[in-house]
């Protein structure tokens, strides 16, 4: 619950901190351990969003003016592994 402090009579909620009888130093590290666990699934979602967002976008990486014969383009695609499934091209 959180205590409540007031301020030149308004109220500002304050969050409850946590006390640690030794001075707090394995309570700084539980917090670097729950933001480290944290983050690594937020970048996870980061890093699989931004790859789908990019992979709707119109048009491909060797679209351009100038067209090139098809058996070039098909090597490209293979050499960036832009013809395996979605999946495969994430790892």
């Amino acid at each position: 619950m959180a205590s409540l402090t007031r301020i030149a009579g308004s109220e500002k909620v304050c969050p409850p901190y946590r006390l640690c009888a030794d001075g707090g130093k394995d309570c700084m590290l539980a917090q670097i351990a729950r933001r480290l666990l944290i983050a690594i699934p937020t970048m996870f979602v980061v890093i699989v969003a931004a790859f789908l967002i990019i992979h709707q976008a119109p048009g491909g990486p060797f679209d351009s003016e100038r067209q090139m014969p098809p058996e070039i383009e098909q090597r490209l695609k293979a050499a960036y592994n832009l013809d395996k499934p979605l999946a495969e091209q994430l790892r």
